[in-house]
């Protein structure tokens, strides 16, 4: 049976209520570098929603605010808001998706992209694209900021069934399993790492009230946080510390901010 074959991550999707105080903050934290040009400015994308393109940790990031993206803010805060990637025809996939029984929604003929139904696809907001970001094959130097970044890490989501999930996009898309990252304790969650193109998606399903993704859960599966890599968890820790950014969970090798402190987004940290 024919796969969908990912090629690079096309963007990283964060709904803001800030975008230039957003945009500034992750080129302050993380370097973020600009995308199309150092005097990039914010602009106005999709009707009403202003939008930023950064390369953040190698990848591209889209800054979200607004317009369309104001109900996501309404019900659910800042936050993840889709994850996409790029394919070589999109016609052909959005026919594969179709023949699986996936509904497709926003399909934007210009933009060459399409997102499936989430209630389909296990509470996962994705998109395809067969255009390019600028600057395409990846940006590979990294920006410099208070933390050095050597990447971003993994995208995570938090589902109901990570085994049923990962089954299931592994059914659909090219995909590999990742074994060599950090992860939470396995009494209080199931964790899946898959490679998807040049990026990993972590699936993690609570198994315990006491997982710090049971509550989350709770408002239904959804995307939930990305993670960057550095190259001294504990040098990274202690400089956010000391810009007001607490260390509020660490499990070995892997620890997370309060979101509270970095403009509602949920980060995770490993190294």
């Amino acid at each position: 049976m024919t796969l969908v074959q990912p090629r690079n991550f096309h963007r990283l999707a964060l709904a803001v209520n800030d975008v230039p105080e957003t945009a500034a903050w992750l080129v302050k934290m993380f370097g973020a570098l600009p995308m199309g040009g150092a005097d990039a400015a914010v602009s106005e994308g999709l009707p009403g929603t202003m939008t930023k393109l950064q390369w953040v940790g190698g990848y591209p990031v889209i800054l979200l605010g607004g317009g369309l993206v104001s109900r996501f803010l309404e019900r659910q805060g800042p936050g993840v808001q889709s994850w996409a990637w790029e394919v070589d025809d999109n016609w052909a996939v959005e026919h594969l998706v179709r023949d699986r029984g996936i509904d497709v929604i926003s399909v934007n003929i210009q933009g060459r992209f399409f997102f499936m139904h989430p209630s389909q696809t296990y509470g996962l907001l994705m998109e395809w694209c067969d255009g390019k970001m600028p600057r395409d094959p990846r940006a590979t130097e990294v920006g410099h900021g208070i933390v050095d970044v050597k990447e971003i890490g993994w995208i995570t989501g938090v589902v109901a069934d990570a085994d049923a999930t990962a089954e299931w996009l592994s059914g659909l898309a090219e995909t590999t399993v990742v074994e060599t990252n950090a992860k939470g304790p396995e009494h209080l969650e199931r964790t899946i790492d898959l490679k998807v193109g040049d990026i990993t998606a972590r699936l993690v399903t609570p198994l315990s009230p006491e997982s710090r993704y049971a509550a989350f859960l709770e408002k239904g599966p959804r995307v939930h946080s990305f993670t960057i890599r550095v190259p001294d968890l504990d040098e990274a820790l202690a400089k956010l510390a000391a810009e007001g950014l607490p260390t509020v969970y660490r499990e070995g090798a892997l620890a997370s901010t309060d979101p509270a402190t970095t403009l509602g987004l949920r980060i995770d940290w490993t190294e």
